[in-house]
């Protein structure tokens, strides 16, 4: 997968000596054109700076519905891009619609408003003959603000936690970065399909809810994992209505919006229609589809077209037949619950310990939910799906190594340094965000404070796995701590409990962080940093 580094900038950034631009090894800069009916007063000259040092254009336009149409804007887009010297039909233009746009013209931010003015922007520079066009969004926008049945647009996703948690051509992953020749922080972005960079412009479009671009995606377990995490909470309906809404309708007759998808989008899927049948292994299937699409989906789970693949012991064949398959969990693995030739159950494992396996099934009591089991189980298998394209091979050993055992191993040297630990890790199937995390709280990042701008109290709160009545106390901080939405340095803050006081915790916990209240504030806080 191709991973090209470029910035995306606007007249914020003053004057920008473009040769230490390119110097400083930026591939491609995407240029504010403006707003409203307006032209970005530095646009023209961004344009010839990159032009004249070899840095690839492409454009985005602020969306502002106060004082302009969307179809004014896109005109404004047009025109700009003329002004400027460039064939706004051979040019990648993207509609930036944010927060900004609400607060300025005092309407509120809905689904349908934000697809509405979106899509009307984008249909009014196709109508001017514009056919290279994009979509930037971040995660909250991606999620709850844009109907993606109605814009097939390649994504371009703000989204600052590492590899990007959705499907996009390109990622926005730092507000904050730093380029030779710019003063200031860079808003800085990694593009994945080189495609755009060329003068023919690529056919493919990106549709969250259909087929995908293979060759885009960054096949990792965390991706199908984020899929999975997102619909829990959804509820089984009564009947086949309102299958999108995660929990209206409940009921009992195996009814879902799963099943739906592969009835009515993907008919070769499977070997017939499968709404109202037991769906905990559609609820899999459909989250490795939702992750990487049709194509890549089906060679994960080793599954051919027309299968039996909703069935649990069928499925656990079709790993089998690979070689795919043993009794040592892994991050990203499917889980079955039986024996080989009778499963009955099956989920996706998201982690693991030396004691129990944390996984997210489809069809427990009725809905999508959080599961652990002790390892120690007689009735557990897994299918490795293969994330790395190579030939899997499972853990020979019966008991895997956990997170903080390879932290410790890398505390000590055993994986080297910079990008050779980087890519040792991942060759060896770790993620290595999860185990640098692991290590910064072991080496005492756990008191690194991350001061909010605001204090969080709006912010939802992970559920805690584990419960144990012997850590059931009121505790004292020993340093400034972050009190966290999850048990992980990248949760969000949502308050800072000061040095020296106390905290009450029931017994929840989740790893080392324990589940605790402090004040009028629940969240995770590391163990080390109270006594």
């Amino acid at each position: 997968m191709a991973k090209i580094k470029g910035m995306d900038i606007s007249y914020w950034q003053g004057k920008v000596d473009f040769k230490k631009v390119a110097a400083d090894g930026i591939k491609f800069a995407v240029l504010r054109d403006g707003y409203r009916k307006t032209l970005d007063s530095r646009f023209v000259e961004y344009v010839k700076g990159c032009q004249q040092n070899g840095i690839y254009v492409m454009a985005y336009h602020f969306i502002y519905t106060d004082g302009a149409t969307p179809k004014q804007n896109a005109q404004s887009s047009y025109d700009n891009l003329k002004k400027a010297g460039l064939n706004p039909t051979k040019t990648w233009i993207a509609a930036d619609l944010e927060y900004d746009t609400w607060t300025k013209n005092g309407e509120k931010c809905t689904k349908a408003k934000c697809t509405q003015y979106t899509k009307e922007y984008l249909d009014a520079l196709k109508a001017l003959g514009c056919n290279k066009l994009f979509i930037y969004t971040n995660q909250d926008y991606y999620k709850n603000y844009y109907d993606w049945s109605q814009l097939k647009y390649p994504i371009w996703l703000a989204d600052y936690e590492g590899d990007p948690n959705y499907d996009c051509v390109m990622q926005q992953y730092s507000s904050s970065g730093k380029v030779n020749g710019i003063s200031g922080n860079v808003d800085m972005d990694w593009l994945f399909d080189e495609s755009m960079m060329k003068d023919t412009p690529t056919t493919t479009k990106t549709d969250p809810t259909t087929q995908k671009k293979e060759e885009t995606i960054a096949v990792t377990a965390d991706r199908v994992i984020a899929v999975a995490k997102a619909e829990v909470g959804y509820k089984e309906k009564a009947s086949n209505s309102n299958l999108d809404n995660k929990t209206a309708n409940a009921g009992s007759a195996n009814y879902t919006k799963y099943a739906r998808d592969f009835d009515q989008k993907y008919p070769n899927w499977y070997n017939g229609k499968k709404n109202g049948f037991a769906w905990c292994d559609m609820f899999v299937d459909w989250c490795f589809l939702t992750a990487f699409g049709y194509k890549k989906a089906l060679e994960l789970l080793c599954q051919p077209e027309k299968s039996a693949g909703a069935g649990c012991t069928y499925s656990y064949n079709y790993y089998k037949n690979k070689g795919q398959v043993g009794r040592t969990p892994k991050k990203g693995a499917q889980i079955f619950f039986g024996v080989p030739g009778d499963f009955s159950h099956t989920g996706l494992v998201y982690d693991f310990d030396n004691s129990n396996v944390y996984t997210i099934e489809g069809n427990t009591s009725g809905q999508v939910a959080y599961r652990q089991y002790s390892r120690s189980k007689s009735n557990i298998y897994y299918g490795y799906p293969n994330y790395s394209g190579a030939a899997t091979k499972p853990a020979t050993s019966t008991t895997a190594k956990t997170t903080e055992q390879i932290a410790k191993e890398v505390i000590n040297g055993k994986w080297g340094n910079g990008d050779e630990r980087k890519k040792k890790l991942e060759a060896a199937g770790y993620n290595y965000s999860t185990v640098q995390d692991k290590i910064n709280e072991l080496l005492g990042g756990g008191s690194k404070i991350v001061t909010p701008t605001t204090t969080n109290t709006n912010v939802k709160v992970d559920y805690a796995r584990s419960f144990s009545k012997s850590i059931a106390k009121t505790y004292t901080t020993t340093a400034s701590l972050n009190l966290r939405a999850g048990a992980s340095t990248s949760k969000t803050v949502i308050t800072v409990i000061p040095k020296g006081k106390k905290v009450t915790c029931y017994g929840y916990y989740t790893g080392d962080w324990y589940y605790v209240k402090y004040r009028n504030y629940t969240g995770f806080c590391s163990k080390n940093w109270l006594r």
